[in-house]
C-alpha cells in the first residue's frame, strides 16, 4: 500500500437518511493526510449535493455497466485500496472489488432495508449470505442490527460500533 489509503464508497442513496448522514460525520473527520476518499455517486441530486462540502473526489456514474467499468479500471491502475458499501444495492459493484482482492467493509444501519419491502425471506437471506462472503469486515451500528444479521446468516462476527453524535451541534457560541 502507498502512503495514503485510498477508500472507495459506494453511495447509492438518492435521499439523506441516517446512514448518509453517519457517514458524512465519518469521512468529515477521517485524517485526510492517511487517507484518500473517492464517493461514487449512483445519482446526481440531494445525497452527492450533501456530500460535495467535504472537498473529496464525487463521481457520479448512474449508468450500472458503466460503473462497473469504472471500479474495474481504478482498481487496476491501482488507485483503490479499500471499498466501503452499506446496501445490498452495491452488489454488484462488490463483486468486481472483490473479485480483484480490494478489502471491503460493509456498514449495516437498518433493520428494516429496503430488501425486506421487495424480496421473500429466503431472497433475504442469501443476500445477507452474499454480504457475508463479499465482507472482510462487519460493522453495525447497533446490537438489535448485529442480531438481525446475525440471525439472517451472518457467520462472522460483526462489530457493533455506534453511531456518532455530530458534537459541532453542541458547540458553545462565542459571545461578542
Amino acid at each position: 500500500m502507498r502512503g495514503k489509503c485510498n477508500i472507495l464508497f459506494l453511495i447509492q442513496s438518492d435521499f439523506v437518511g441516517g446512514a448518509e448522514v453517519v457517514l458524512h460525520i465519518l469521512l468529515s473527520r477521517l485524517d485526510k493526510m492517511k487517507f484518500k476518499c473517492i464517493l461514487l455517486f449512483y445519482k446526481k441530486g440531494k445525497t452527492s449535493e450533501y456530500f460535495s462540502d467535504l472537498g473529496m473526489e464525487c463521481i457520479v456514474i448512474e449508468d450500472t455497466s458503466r460503473r462497473l467499468q469504472f471500479i474495474k479500471k481504478v482498481v487496476l491502475k491501482g488507485k483503490i485500496d479499500m471499498g466501503y458499501f452499506y446496501s445490498f444495492l452495491n452488489l454488484r459493484e462488490a463483486i468486481v472489488m472483490k473479485s480483484f482482492k480490494i478489502p471491503l467493509v460493509f456498514h449495516g444501519h437498518n433493520l428494516y432495508t429496503p430488501a425486506n419491502k421487495i424480496c421473500s425471506f429466503r431472497q433475504r437471506k442469501q443476500i445477507f449470505r452474499a454480504i457475508d462472503c463479499l465482507a472482510d469486515q462487519v460493522i453495525t451500528c447497533s446490537k438489535a442490527v448485529k442480531q438481525q444479521f446475525k440471525g439472517m446468516a451472518f457467520y462472522r462476527q460483526a462489530k457493533t460500533i455506534y453511531n456518532g453524535i455530530d458534537t459541532r451541534r453542541f458547540l458553545l457560541k462565542k459571545k461578542v
